[in-house]
């Protein structure tokens, strides 16, 4: 049944080839790959393996499409592919794209030529329908992959997959790809263990596949070279791309130069960063996550705080009046980077701290004039010294007088290397070593723990909160390179903090 009216892209519904230099991922095509494949020439068997939804959802550049790619090529059973765009919120050409892809993927239209009277046509709510019927009679395995899904997620379309998803037949499994969160019924699917749900900290390069991906290109860095990039980039395909990209350019005797001064001010990654991700964000949300940005971490107080003030710091706006952030503007623009899967998020008892990709924090910071992140960094300084933190304070308002003296704040290399971890979780250091590195709040709270107070104790006797207690101890087990309590009592009686 031939339904277009208008050229049919055929890169839209073909599986794109994979990367000229790409490299395997075994970890990610097993949770992706059912344990006993099916004969794609014989009935659904029961107990089909494959999940029935597998959702892939993190920023541009991680590698969705060519996880779907992969998957398509190694699924050995009939797939179908299809690449949404901005077009496709119009529910006539994403239903004539749908129907096209199964045609290509060779799954029969099984509804009835007709009498030979002039064919009556369908709307487009009978198009997709149609469409989704052939899927629910193809009575063997089909796979169907959609790629760039957050394109379509306020359309008519996407209204109806979602409710296709909700009642998938047993045939079919769906693989979606998204840079956005969408609303999908994916609980659902989780309680009943038919989900597949991977992000931004399962699709990121671990660091033997950094090591890898960059020998590909032909780079070879010594161990901590190599450490270094892993770091700075956290793990982001695109941004490891790039850099091999810059460093195949240059000559041997730059490249210690270029591996020392490697950032978002890098040109390839200023415009990914630009293009990729800085031009998606609406102006508010833009302006509310460089102010975000200037602190290592953040919660949404303290965002709410540095957001309402930049607009003192940076002038007149149109008219001459200063444009104050509206009610719920600061709440609705961390709702959209939490969607947009802009930011990393360790939970805590009271409060949530989010954290900024490290790359894309220096190029949030940086679209920011001096005086503004100083002023910023002053309002950040008094926020952690209301909250007891006075070495995070002191670091902030030591930045602020250097931003103020024309000089390059001293914590943003180090930050970087701190912050750029490829997970939140967290991860012992090295003993630093040095018991002037403890601010006194951090002296009186291993005190505490020394004499067997629990989190809730501890708040007690510090006038202070649980959460706030626990972000302390994270502090303090980074700075002694410990893993526990008992560890870090260890150390720190080394160190003379303990009598």
């Amino acid at each position: 049944m031939e339904h277009s009216v208008f050229p049919i892209l055929s890169a839209k519904v073909h599986v794109p080839p994979l990367p000229e230099i790409y490299l395997p991922l075994p970890r990610i095509e097993q949770l992706l790959l059912p344990s006993r494949p099916v004969a794609p020439d014989r009935p659904v068997p029961q107990g089909y393996e494959f999940r029935a939804l597998m959702y892939l959802s993190a920023p541009p550049g991680y590698g969705k499409t060519t996880c779907l790619a992969r998957l398509a090529v190694q699924c050995g059973i009939t797939h179908a592919w299809i690449s949404l765009d901005a077009l496709d919120i119009d529910l006539k050409r994403a239903s004539i794209y749908l129907h096209e892809a199964l045609r290509v993927a060779g799954v029969p239209d099984p509804l009835p030529a007709g009498d030979g009277a002039a064919p009556k046509q369908p709307n487009s709510e009978e198009l997709l329908l149609a469409a989704l019927h052939r899927i629910e009679t193809f009575e063997k395995p089909f796979l169907l992959l959609i790629d760039d899904a957050h394109e379509v997620a306020a359309s008519p379309f996407f209204t109806t997959l979602r409710g296709f998803l909700e009642y998938l037949p047993r045939n079919c499994r769906v693989v979606i790809a998204t840079r956005e969160d969408l609303p999908l019924p994916l609980s659902g699917h989780r309680q009943a263990d038919r989900l597949v749900e991977l992000r931004q900290e399962t699709l990121q390069a671990e660091e033997q596949e950094a090591r890898a991906y960059l020998r590909l290109y032909g780079v070879d860095l010594r161990e901590d070279e190599l450490r270094l990039i892993w770091r700075r980039t956290a793990g982001w395909w695109a941004c490891l791309k790039l850099f091999c990209i810059s460093w195949r350019k240059l000559h041997d005797s730059a490249r210690g130069a270029f591996l020392e001064r490697f950032r978002a001010s890098d040109k390839f990654i200023a415009e990914f960063l630009l293009e990729s991700v800085y031009t998606t964000l609406p102006p508010q949300v833009a302006r509310y996550a460089a102010a975000a940005a200037v602190p290592e971490f953040f919660n949404e107080d303290l965002a709410q705080l540095l957001y309402a003030r930049s607009f003192g710091t940076t002038g007149t706006h149109a008219g001459g009046q200063q444009s104050a952030p509206q009610d719920g503007s600061s709440a609705e623009s961390l709702l959209m980077l939490r969607r947009m899967n802009l930011l990393t998020q360790r939970s805590g008892e009271h409060t949530a701290r989010y954290r900024f990709h490290p790359l894309f924090r220096e190029y949030l910071r940086h679209t920011l004039s001096r005086e503004t992140r100083a002023a910023l960094h002053v309002c950040t300084a008094e926020w952690f010294e209301g909250k007891g933190l006075s070495e995070r304070a002191r670091r902030h308002q030591e930045n602020a007088h250097r931003l103020m003296r024309g000089e390059r704040p001293v914590s943003d290399a180090a930050q970087l290397n701190e912050a750029a971890q490829p997970s939140e979780a967290a991860q012992p250091t090295e003993p630093m070593g040095n018991s002037r590195l403890f601010s006194r709040r951090e002296r009186e709270l291993i005190g505490a723990v020394s004499l067997g107070l629990s989190n809730d104790e501890i708040a007690t006797k510090l006038y202070i909160s649980t959460g706030t207690v626990k972000w302390h101890l994270n502090n303090i087990y980074g700075k002694l390179g410990a893993r526990n309590r008992t560890d870090a009592l260890l150390k720190a009686r080394a160190l003379g903090l303990l009598d």
